[in-house]
């Protein structure tokens, strides 16, 4: 995944990294994720489950599930009309 900004731009794999200009030059910055780290999905289901059973405060509550939906759909008006989508 690739996103693109009028003032920079980042890119998830294969390492997460951010590509900007500072002072007129190029400026990239890598962000190394620790080794250890379980399995995307385990994490998700065992902090879901210590939620359920422990009453852990959720990570991702529904509203951020809903703002990430409003700028998917923004994503598509945009690319339908080719003009930018304010939020």
């Amino acid at each position: 995944m690739e996103l693109l900004g009028t003032e920079a731009r980042a890119r998830v794999f294969p390492a997460p990294t951010l590509y900007r200009t500072e002072h007129g030059a190029p400026h990239d910055t890598t962000v190394q994720l620790p080794k250890a780290l379980p399995e995307p999905w385990t994490a998700i289901a065992g902090h879901f489950i210590d939620c359920c059973l422990d009453g852990v405060k959720c990570r991702a509550p529904l509203r951020h599930g809903l703002v990430v939906q409003q700028m998917m759909e923004a994503l598509l008006r945009s690319a339908k009309t080719g003009r930018e989508e304010r939020l």
